[in-house]
C-alpha cells in the first residue's frame, strides 16, 4: 500500500528540492518552516516556488510569512471536496478532534464520548485524509487540513471552548501536562494554566526547555503572576540563563516584593538566592555573599534544614572562589551538620 509519507517531502528533501532542483538556496531553518506548515505536501511546495518566481521581492521569508493565505484557496477547495464526501459522523469527528495537536484513541474517545476512535483514525489514515502517523497509534492532522477544519464554522466558539476544556482535563488526568497547558490556554483558563506551569516549570528549566517556559509565562496576565510569584522566579531564571541579567533581577525583585507582602519567608529567601546567583554569574562575589547571607537569615534552620544547608553550601563556594578557604570549610561543615541533625540516618 502506498503510504502518505511516500507522497510528501521530508525536510532534507525540501532543502534539496529548492537548492538543487530550483537552484534557489534556502537555509535549514527555512526548510523546517516549509515542512512544519506544509508537511512536505508537494502541491504546496510547488505553489511556494511559483509565488517566489512571480514575487517582486524574491525573498523566501516574505513568502513564508504569507504562506497561510497563499495556500488557503487551493487547499480549502481540495479539503472541502474531501470533507463533503465523508459521512456526517466522520465530518463531526474530523471537525471536533481538530482542536487536538496529537490524536490517539484515548484522547478522541474522551473528547467525543465514543469508543471507536481507534478504528476511525486507522480508517482516515488508510484513506489518506491528510493525517499522518509514526506508529499507528499516535496521529496528527496535516497542518493545512487542521487549519481548514478549525475554520469551517461547523464548530461554534462555545463548543470549541468546551472541547479544549475536556482535552485539558483529559491530559491533566494522564499527566501529559504540556498538552494540558496548551488546552487550558486555548480554553482561556489562565488560573489552571498557571497552576500547571508552576508545577512543571522547574523540570522544564532543568532540561533546558527555556523557550517553551518563557512562552507560557508571557501568556499570563499580571494577576496570575501576582498569585504565583514563583513564576516570576522561573522567568528570572530563564532570563539569567540567557544572560539577560538586568531583566532577570527585575523578575526576582517582583517575586521578592510579592513574597514579602504575603509574609512568605521561604519564597523571599528563594528570590534573594536567585538574585545572588546573578551576581555570582557576573563575578560580583561581595554582593552575591550579602544576598545569600540575607537569604539565610530569613529562614529558621530547624524548620528549613535542607534549604539553609543548600544556601550555606552556595555561600561556601563563593567564599572559596573569593580566596577564603577557611571560611568556606566552616560553612560546608555547618551545612553538613545541619543535614545530619535533620536526617540522622
Amino acid at each position: 500500500m502506498v503510504d502518505q509519507s511516500d507522497l510528501s517531502f521530508t525536510q532534507k528533501e525540501i532543502l534539496s528540492l529548492f537548492t538543487d532542483h530550483y537552484q534557489f538556496a534556502i537555509t535549514d531553518e527555512q526548510a523546517q518552516t516549509l515542512f512544519s506548515y506544509t508537511d512536505g505536501w508537494i502541491i504546496a511546495l510547488q505553489m511556494v516556488w511559483q509565488r517566489l518566481q512571480t514575487s517582486r521581492s524574491k525573498i523566501l521569508d516574505n513568502i513564508l510569512a504569507e504562506l497561510p493565505s497563499a495556500l488557503s484557496d487551493i487547499f480549502n477547495f481540495l479539503a472541502q471536496e474531501v470533507l463533503m464526501r465523508q459521512p456526517e459522523p466522520i465530518q463531526q469527528f474530523l471537525v471536533s478532534t481538530a482542536v487536538l495537536r496529537q490524536l490517539d484513541a484515548g484522547s478522541c474517545n474522551y473528547l467525543l464520548d465514543i469508543q471507536d476512535s481507534k478504528s476511525i483514525l486507522q480508517m482516515l489514515y488508510e484513506k489518506g485524509l491528510f493525517i499522518s502517523t509514526t506508529d499507528n497509534a499516535n496521529f496528527r492532522y496535516q497542518r493545512l487540513f487542521q487549519d481548514f477544519l478549525l475554520n469551517q464554522g461547523k464548530l461554534s466558539s462555545h463548543k470549541a471552548e468546551n472541547l479544549h476544556k475536556k482535552a485539558a482535563e483529559y491530559f491533566t488526568n494522564i499527566n501529559d501536562f504540556e498538552e494540558a497547558v496548551f488546552h487550558w490556554f486555548s480554553y482561556g483558563d489562565l488560573a489552571q494554566a498557571a497552576n500547571l506551569i508552576e508545577h512543571i516549570g522547574p523540570k522544564h528549566l532543568e532540561i533546558g526547555r527555556l523557550r517553551t517556559l518563557s512562552k507560557w509565562i508571557e501568556q499570563l496576565d499580571e494577576h496570575q503572576l501576582e498569585l504565583h510569584p514563583a513564576l516570576n522566579l522561573l522567568m528570572g531564571d530563564v532570563l539569567r540563563l540567557r544572560s539577560k541579567f538586568e531583566d532577570a533581577i527585575n523578575c526576582y525583585n517582583k517575586a521578592e516584593k510579592i513574597f514579602l507582602q504575603n509574609k512568605d519567608s521561604l519564597g523571599r529567601s528563594d528570590a534573594l538566592r536567585s538574585k545572588a546567583q546573578v551576581y555570582l554569574d557576573t563575578i560580583r562575589p561581595l554582593k552575591g555573599s550579602s544576598l545569600l547571607e540575607e537569604a539565610i537569615g530569613l529562614l529558621e534552620p530547624q524548620e528549613y534544614p535542607s534549604q539553609v544547608a543548600a544556601l550555606l553550601d552556595q555561600l561556601a563556594e563563593n567564599k572559596l572562589n573569593s580566596g577564603k578557604p577557611s571560611e568556606a570549610r566552616a560553612l560546608h561543615k555547618e551545612a553538613n551538620m545541619l543535614r545530619s541533625e535533620s536526617d540522622p540516618d
